[in-house]
């Protein structure tokens, strides 16, 4: 069995607390088990995840049912819902472990995935710099960036990207790593990032370098 399967059934027949049974449900409703009656999916807000993943639908359906009457089981659903939705992510990453591991450990597991090998931002960060300065004399826009950055031209700051990205040393990754680790979200460019890792440059908006 898929290890996300093994997570959805965990879920829902270990934590349900309500009554929902692995199974129970059929196309467009959910099913109450202890209850006896059913519960359209049609106008659930995440419908649109029946296609993907049926339990994440039918754990919203259920919290978008108890949520006029019964706020602690609403509540209690989409923690579910969350749970699950963070494992499947999990195990489509490669990332899953067991469906045992805390949820907040899986979370901070998730959160720190986007740094491919490096375990901290700050390793990230690092390991760019150490990019940076290897291949400054390798890459002609690399170089250009460095030491005459007004010459650079727009297919040169594609090359440049294509090559980062190849890497995994993306703007949006930069962008998170930097302020993870330096705690300032600063939206700079990545002719910004290249020279603070070249010269020690402050990092700086990109809509202020001009």
């Amino acid at each position: 069995m898929h290890s996300a399967q093994q997570a959805t059934l965990y879920i829902l027949s270990s934590r349900a607390g309500g009554g929902v049974a692995a199974g129970a449900f059929g196309p467009g409703h959910a099913k109450l088990g202890t209850r006896g009656y059913r519960l359209r999916t049609s106008s659930n807000n995440f419908a649109f995840l029946e296609a993907h993943a049926a339990q994440l639908i039918r754990l919203t359906a259920l919290a978008a049912h108890y949520f006029p009457t019964d706020a602690n089981t609403c509540l209690f659903k989409l923690r579910q819902f969350a749970e699950l939705l963070a494992q499947d992510v999990a195990a489509r990453a490669g990332l899953y472990t067991s469906f045992e591991e805390p949820f907040t450990e899986l979370l901070g597991r998730l959160s720190r995935s986007g740094y491919g090998t490096a375990e901290r931002p700050e390793d990230f960060l690092d390991a760019f710099t150490r990019f940076v300065k290897e291949n400054v004399n390798q890459i002609a826009a690399l170089k250009i960036v460095v030491q005459r950055p007004r010459e650079l031209t727009r297919e040169q700051l594609r090359e440049l990207r294509l090559e980062l990205d190849a890497k995994g040393f993306t703007d949006a990754k930069l962008r998170r790593a930097w302020a993870d680790a330096k705690n300032q979200d600063i939206a700079a460019s990545i002719i910004g990032y290249v020279r603070q890792a070249a010269l020690g440059d402050p990092l700086i908006p990109y809509d202020r370098c001009n």
